[in-house]
């Protein structure tokens, strides 16, 4: 599997994302798509309005900053939050992310899921010299961002527990050594939710202020 061969270019060839052998391991059984903004802001609102398949078989969203000096110090779980609605996976919603000088604010539909103030280096701990210290408050998050909206598929990291119930079993263990084939193994079971526009992800608008 030739990522840019296929389609001419290639945007993420961690772990083998753009070029991948069968004979090294399980090529990836599904393919999504990922949309992203030509546009960039920097401290303003940002809006979308979107919402999921009804097959989609969660009613949890969560909002999520990462932020650290390097990948190994990742602080992400000081800036999360979640929220659960029954709707979330059958009804259009409005996502908002309203991004200050002194404040990150994220809300659907007018509630907030998560809030954060600057300082980030010190909200981190991190031991030597602050390396954002010749920006500004909200730093390293005072910088130009474009907007990315895809969908993400498996993961061990925990964001899908392995007790949680769904519309059809999780089709993997986040400690298993092949979580890739457990996936397809279980094919039976999760295909037929990937078949028809029903659990396509449908985008109404994106708008982007800034301030």
């Amino acid at each position: 599997m030739d990522v840019a061969k296929m389609w001419g270019y290639c945007t993420n060839a961690d772990r083998y994302g753009c070029v991948r052998h069968g004979r090294d391991g399980l090529l990836p059984p599904v393919m999504s798509g990922k949309l992203k903004s030509k546009k960039t802001v920097t401290f303003g609102e940002v809006f979308a309005r979107d919402g999921a398949g009804h097959d989609h078989g969660r009613n949890q969203i969560g909002s999520t900053m990462h932020w650290g000096p390097d990948a190994g110090q990742n602080k992400f779980y000081l800036t999360h939050g979640d929220r659960d609605d029954s709707t979330y996976s059958t009804q259009m919603h409005t996502y908002c992310v309203d991004w200050t000088q002194d404040h990150i604010t994220v809300s659907v539909d007018g509630h907030q899921v998560m809030t954060t103030g600057g300082n980030f280096w010190q909200k981190g701990g991190f031991s030597g010299g602050n390396i954002w210290s010749s920006g500004s408050n909200m730093a390293p998050f005072d910088q130009p961002f474009y907007l990315i909206l895809n969908v993400a598929i498996g993961g061990t990291n925990g964001f899908f527990p392995d007790n949680w119930s769904y519309n059809t079993p999780k089709p993997w263990n986040n400690n298993s050594p092949a979580e890739g084939a457990d996936f397809w193994n279980a094919r039976h079971n999760w295909q037929p939710s990937w078949q028809g526009d029903n659990v396509a992800m449908e985008i109404d608008y994106i708008e982007m202020n800034q301030y």
